[in-house]
């Protein structure tokens, strides 16, 4: 595995659920009919290719049960829905504002790079677009089924299902709904493997064909701020040995040496003592070791395989 490959999926582990966010986009209004039959790979080409037009804005709407219920707590989010708006010039250039419980993000997209800024720590952490994956099938060996005609936000579109491929995978399929027209995504969810209902869903509500400034796509923190530059951290935490990798595809395991205690963000005994973290949320697993020895172990895998692969 090379050291790019690592650094993109690192950069997963960095934004988990935000980076998925940053793509939801809207589209003009139409007829209220469902949209021809199209394959798969039609659809998949699509959205690698979205036809934004002169630019879009509206509301979408996060709902998640993945992240523990202390992490939700101290970064000041709402428990289950997350609601923003966004706003899109191009297929590179962007924003999406979400509205937290106190503090709110501002995500966007400028050619690039890819900013993030927290109002409550002004803090604005940024990565290069090109350590993320270029797609879902980037991350390992994908199926893709479906294409089913659906509306979303009142949008003809196309639903497809990616399934990612693992015997011990966690993550059981990835639902992608395109604009018929534009090929943006309108509806994302996770689902984990054999569950009734998505752990994650990013999807649009209300949205229309509007001219976007080019002004509003910009980040400009106060000079307050402090910059985090995410890209680099974790490119010098891989050459320094920090940061490695057990596996591959889907069933990677990210392995953080000297990382062991995630206190405030995965919670920790009512005495405060120090001692192994499990976290096992329906996507993702979170093992951490605090001590001489911190390590922290990552990966869409149950605790034991875990444990098991990544000793």
């Amino acid at each position: 595995m090379t050291a790019r490959h690592g650094r993109r999926l690192a950069a997963i582990g960095v934004g988990g659920c935000v980076v998925l966010g940053l793509i939801v986009v809207a589209t003009r209004g139409d007829d209220g009919s469902l949209p021809p039959p199209r394959s798969p790979q039609q659809v998949r080409a699509d959205l690698g290719e979205p036809r934004v037009g002169e630019g879009f804005a509206g509301v979408v709407e996060i709902e998640q049960s993945l992240l523990p219920r202390s992490f939700v707590r101290s970064a000041a989010l709402p428990e289950t829905t997350i609601r923003g708006r966004f706003w899109v010039v191009a297929r590179d250039r962007w924003r999406l504002e979400i509205q937290g419980t106190g503090q709110d993000w501002q995500v966007v997209r400028d050619g690039a790079t890819i900013s993030a800024y927290n109002s409550a720590s002004q803090q604005r952490y940024t990565i290069a677009a090109e350590q993320l994956p270029d797609g879902i099938a980037d991350i390992g060996p994908t199926g893709i089924v479906g294409a089913e005609p659906v509306r979303v936000a009142g949008r003809a579109a196309h639903r497809v299902s990616y399934r990612p491929q693992g015997d011990d995978l966690l993550i059981g399929r990835i639902d992608v709904s395109a604009d018929a027209q534009t090929g943006i995504p309108l509806d994302v969810a996770l689902w984990a493997r054999g569950a009734a209902s998505p752990a994650v869903r990013i999807r649009v509500t209300t949205a229309g064909a509007t001219r976007v400034p080019a002004e509003r796509v910009r980040l400009d923190p106060p000079a307050t701020a402090t910059d985090v530059p995410l890209g680099t951290l974790l490119g010098l935490a891989q050459r320094s040995g920090r940061v490695g990798t057990v596996g591959s595809g889907w069933e990677r395991i990210f392995v953080l040496d000297g990382i062991g205690s995630l206190g405030p963000l995965v919670g920790s005994d009512s005495d405060g003592a120090a001692g192994p973290v499990s976290v096992e949320s329906p996507l993702v697993t979170v093992l951490a070791t605090p001590g001489a020895r911190a390590k922290t172990r990552v990966g869409s895998l149950p605790a034991d395989v875990i444990r098991r692969r990544a000793r």
